[in-house]
């Protein structure tokens, strides 16, 4: 069973910014459309278009385009392009970098050295993401869409 594409009737009374958030929940749905989903997936999928079909304004295509992205990485371990990069950014920069950072900076008696750490943080984010993002890609896990 296929998910429906959601097609608004006053496609022309949307604003630019909504029209291409629905085209990219639209590519999201003709993506999924291409895996092998179960029943159930299925039906909380169309919970989710039924939602952007009744109010199809910016908010609610994002948020529930969020949801079914967060629905399928939990049931099938789908993620969108970037996924991995952009979390192990933040947890490069936060958890190894800004401790490494603060040790060099008490060291050198210098705070201002935390940058080091920081950047450093960042390189092995997105080394650790980009390598996590190629896997999910070389494994078909990986959606053609960017959250």
């Amino acid at each position: 069973m296929e998910l429906p594409q959601v097609e608004v009737k006053e496609k022309d009374q949307l604003k630019k910014k909504e029209k291409r958030a629905l085209e990219q929940f639209n590519v999201l749905i003709s993506a999924l459309n291409d895996r092998e989903l179960d029943q159930e997936m299925i039906e909380h999928i169309k919970g989710n278009i039924s939602n952007v079909r009744s109010e199809p304004n910016y908010n609610t295509i994002k948020k529930e385009e969020s949801k079914i992205l967060d629905y399928v990485k939990k049931k099938q371990g789908y993620v969108a392009k970037n996924h991995y990069m952009t979390l192990w950014i933040a947890l490069g920069m936060s958890t190894i970098g800004v401790p490494i950072g603060l040790a060099i900076g008490l060291a050198l008696d210098q705070l201002g050295f935390m940058g080091i750490g920081i950047g450093g943080g960042l390189a092995i984010g997105v080394a650790i993401g980009s390598k996590k993002d190629k896997n999910a890609k070389e494994q078909g896990k990986q959606l053609p869409i960017t959250k």
